[in-house]
């Protein structure tokens, strides 16, 4: 605005002096009032670049002050982010870890009792073999004695045919023949009873 005023003095300035050329005093005193006020307007113009320049720097800087804001707005907020995450990963972890104890105890509560479940089926493996031979051996006991029995039967049948052909021809009762009978009934009764008591020994078992 003082600008404006400035050039319109000077304009007018102008105008008088080409109007009065032959006035020389008042042509000097305005002749430096013209140059006093393009001077004026001169310095007045250069402050109004330099202000303008100024107005321009100033808002550079504020660009630049809001644009490192934000990039530091964007810092914390990747910052909280980072944070957050590093804690979840960390709560992961230990979570991870307790459920991993929890497993290895279980793990090694589940390894002793499958060893306490293997001996006693290895015990009772033992146990049931241990049976098994001595059912083989008594199996092999009975069988020994009932062919022992039939032997003894056999050889008595055979005795008693003999001495019937004898005894027909002679018409004589024989001692001997009786002595024999009553020690292969003897016989045949303690087998009975070894058999009985064998039998209700593994029932026992």
């Amino acid at each position: 605005a003082e600008v404006d005023t400035l050039s319109t003095e000077r304009e007018d300035l102008k105008a008088i002096v080409e109007s009065i050329p032959d006035d020389k005093d008042s042509t000097t005193q305005m002749m430096n009032r013209i140059t006093a006020l393009e001077k004026r307007i001169g310095d007045l113009k250069r402050k109004g670049s330099e202000h303008k320049k100024s107005l321009k720097l100033r808002e550079m800087a504020e660009q630049r002050v809001s644009k490192l804001e934000e990039e530091i707005k964007q810092d914390k907020c990747r910052k909280a982010e980072l944070q957050r995450k590093l804690k979840e990963e960390s709560a992961e972890r230990k979570r991870e870890k307790k459920e991993a104890k929890v497993q290895a105890t279980r793990l090694l509560k589940d390894s002793n009792r499958l060893k306490f479940e293997l001996q006693k089926v290895k015990a009772a493996a033992e146990k049931q073999a241990m049976v098994l031979r001595r059912k083989t051996a008594e199996l092999r006991n009975k069988n020994k004695a009932k062919e022992a029995i039939q032997q003894r039967r056999q050889r008595s049948e055979n005795s008693s045919i003999s001495e019937s052909g004898t005894a027909s021809k002679n018409s004589v009762p024989d001692k001997r023949r009786r002595e024999e009978i009553v020690s292969w009934l003897e016989l045949e009764i303690d087998t009975a009873r070894e058999l009985t008591a064998t039998g209700n020994k593994n029932c026992g078992t």
